[in-house]
């Protein structure tokens, strides 16, 4: 064995390292005391963020299984980081584990403690970028990946704004009604709803609002923007939406990458 620091985003903590065994590079389901610090260590950070009065962080399996893969990288390279060699952005693996989000955050540590929850857990709370993660307001959703190896417990957390996976149609049929439901309110007429004409042109990465209007006769106003998902709709759609003279509205989504979809809407 030899005794090493290990530091990661601000965090140094002094475990001792050994040699990972193969058996401990091959995914697998996670043992008892694995699981159950991953169990005590959502468990603090709920008891954290319920001290601040912010809402608790549900378990996410997807999350946990991105952050069990995490950790068994680390433990096999012997290194306390973010991102190891050959191995895919925070983002991308989360993406790949099936989550939909529009925010991602992960905290790593490393201890052969004794209590490795609260080991853990303590120094993490103790750097500030670390600290803003358990307390992040923009999360909802956190998954707890640890991997043992002799007495040290590599732990990785993901937190992440999740939401169900959405679908073109589903964006497209979201923003409709929501435009509809907000003409109601102001006592204006309903849209029509038409296809978009020449939908492949406006997927196109050059394919601006300016572009777009321009080749669609009639057209007042054409927006684009960018989300993963759809619950209000964005001041540019509302502040066009709002015109008395409109008469009708296209609505196409375009899949982009991580479940993203670039929205084009075109009011006539």
């Amino acid at each position: 064995m030899m005794r090493g620091v290990l530091r990661g985003a601000g965090i140094a903590l002094v475990v001792a390292l050994g040699m990972v065994p193969a058996s401990a590079q091959t995914p697998r389901a996670p043992t008892a005391a694995e699981r159950a610090v991953e169990l005590e260590m959502l468990r603090l950070t709920n008891l954290e963020r319920a001290k601040e009065g912010l809402p608790e962080l549900k378990a996410d399996e997807r999350l946990a299984e991105a952050a069990r893969s995490h950790s068994l990288r680390m433990a096999a390279q012997h290194l306390l980081a973010h991102r190891l060699a050959d191995e895919p952005e925070l983002k991308v693996r989360v993406d790949e584990a099936g989550v939909s989000f529009d925010s991602v955050a992960e905290n790593v540590s490393v201890t052969n403690a004794a209590d490795p929850s609260t080991s853990a857990h303590t120094g993490l709370m103790g750097s500030p970028g670390h600290r803003a993660n358990i307390l992040g307001s923009a999360s909802n959703a956190m998954g707890v990946g640890v991997i043992r190896v002799g007495d040290t417990y590599w732990i990785t957390e993901d937190f992440a704004h999740s939401f169900p996976r959405m679908t073109a149609a589903t964006l497209e049929r979201s923003l409709g009604e929501l435009v509809t439901a907000m003409r109601f309110r102001r006592g204006l007429r309903e849209l029509k709803l038409i296809r978009l004409a020449n939908e492949a042109r406006a997927c196109r990465d050059d394919a601006t609002p300016a572009v777009i209007g321009a080749n669609l006769p009639g057209a007042r106003n054409a927006i684009v923007f960018t989300t993963w998902t759809l619950e209000t709709l964005p001041r540019p759609v509302l502040e066009a939406a709002g015109q008395r003279e409109l008469e009708a509205l296209a609505i196409h989504a375009c899949p982009l990458d991580a479940g993203q979809f670039k929205i084009v809407a075109v009011f006539f």
